[in-house]
């Protein structure tokens, strides 16, 4: 298999798999360098770092108002907001924030999807992942001044 990367100049790569490419920002290019580093080298430091980020993430999540965390949960990716409620699973506070910002047919919409999906405990990757792109979008729509979150 042949593997290439290059940058087109414009803040953007091309990722090359046998000629296939795939376009991709540089922030998705971190996050990928960081899931393969993860899979590859494992350092527990970095794995304690993650958990930190992401507790501290769940701590905001659990201080926020109901409109935050509502405009959040809308601008965030479906399958992101999965693998959110299972991290949360462990703190009764961010998943009873979560859910009675959600409307009964999303609830169960989540709820079905996060039981279908993680029967299992989630791999580290994916969690990783999945908050550096919600850490993202709450930068995002703080940025636009919309929430606190």
């Amino acid at each position: 298999m042949k593997i290439n990367i290059t940058e087109k100049g414009d803040g953007t790569f091309g990722l090359f798999f046998d000629g296939e490419e795939i376009p991709l920002s540089a922030q998705d290019l971190k996050t990928l360098l960081v899931q393969i580093t993860q899979l590859l080298a494992p350092d527990p430091a970095i794995a304690r770092e993650a958990d930190a980020r992401n507790q501290r993430f769940l701590g905001c999540v659990k201080e926020a108002s109901d409109v935050d965390v509502q405009l959040f949960i809308q601008a965030a990716d479906h399958d992101d907001v999965v693998v959110l409620l299972k991290a949360a699973e462990t703190d009764s506070a961010v998943e009873e924030k979560l859910y009675k910002n959600m409307s009964d047919v999303s609830r169960k919409i989540f709820v079905e999807d996060r039981d279908f999906r993680f029967k299992e405990a989630v791999p580290k990757s994916q969690i990783a992942s999945a908050f550096e792109r919600l850490n993202r979008v709450a930068d995002d729509v703080r940025s636009k001044g919309r929430t606190d979150l």
